[in-house]
């Protein structure tokens, strides 16, 4: 439980530091704590939110069909090979810590403001994303399917990943570094499963909880600045169960 009271105590603490840098940026950026754990409902988050949250239901209905044979299927064959230690590193918090001393390191020799910015945002989007996940984990208790504990879902691996990549899409662009980033990120998720650490839907829903919030601090703080390029866009989702004689499946397709 010490885990979970150091990253709440962080966040707290967090606050009261940064708060000390508002004079050089804009007011309450780093105030309303409301907001912030609010930010995956923003209009520009919620159907990242929604897909994931259906895609877990869907998985869970129909498990015998998709997890379980996802779960045998990564764990006999194993498909990332030499590759399965890299996946497990994107979600130790590495990238993230990484990111947030190179924005911070930035800031102190070239006194840039958005590099300040993107440090403590990356920080704190990873930290409430965390911190959702690992309430999670201890409320719902699911063991993981080796055995070794009772706190499988969500994958807290996937939610730090994913947390890193939304936000270096939302504040980097897709390509090249958020292509990169995604892609280490499902480096981690399928890591997880091979590892027998997790289920498909244990990572899908750590998915979920990172992108929301790497989205949706960094959303949050952009509309608060009046950036048009965020309170402007557009998402469409589609999200269809497909079904043969062989195989069930899901189609998952959003233009963003």
């Amino acid at each position: 439980m010490f885990k979970y009271f150091f990253i709440f105590c962080t966040l707290f603490l967090l606050n009261s530091v940064f708060a000390q840098t508002e004079a050089k940026l804009k007011p309450g950026y780093f105030s309303n704590v409301t907001d912030e754990f609010k930010s995956p409902l923003l209009p520009q988050v919620k159907p990242w939110l929604i897909s994931g949250v259906a895609t877990t239901v869907l998985l869970l209905v129909f498990e015998d069909q998709t997890i379980d044979p996802v779960q045998n299927e990564a764990k006999e064959d194993r498909p990332l090979g030499k590759y399965n230690r890299l996946g497990d590193l994107g979600g130790t918090f590495l990238p993230n810590a990484l990111y947030t001393a190179g924005m911070l390191g930035n800031y102190w020799l070239f006194k840039n403001e958005t590099s300040l910015k993107r440090s403590g945002l990356m920080l704190k989007a990873s930290l409430y994303a965390i911190a959702v996940s690992s309430t999670l984990k201890v409320t719902v208790r699911e063991p993981r399917p080796n055995k070794m504990d009772r706190y499988s879902f969500p994958s807290g691996h996937a939610t730090s990943a994913f947390a890193f990549a939304s936000f270096i899409v939302a504040e980097h662009g897709f390509f090249p570094f958020g292509l990169l980033a995604t892609s280490l990120a499902s480096l981690t998720a399928l890591s997880r499963m091979t590892d027998s650490f997790h289920y498909l839907h244990d990572v899908i829903a750590g998915a979920t909880i990172g992108t929301a919030y790497g989205l949706g601090i960094s959303y949050l703080h952009k509309n608060s600045s009046g950036d048009e390029s965020t309170t402007t866009q557009k998402n469409s989702i589609v999200l269809v169960p497909v079904y043969s004689l062989d195989r069930k499946a899901l189609l998952f397709s959003m233009d963003f």
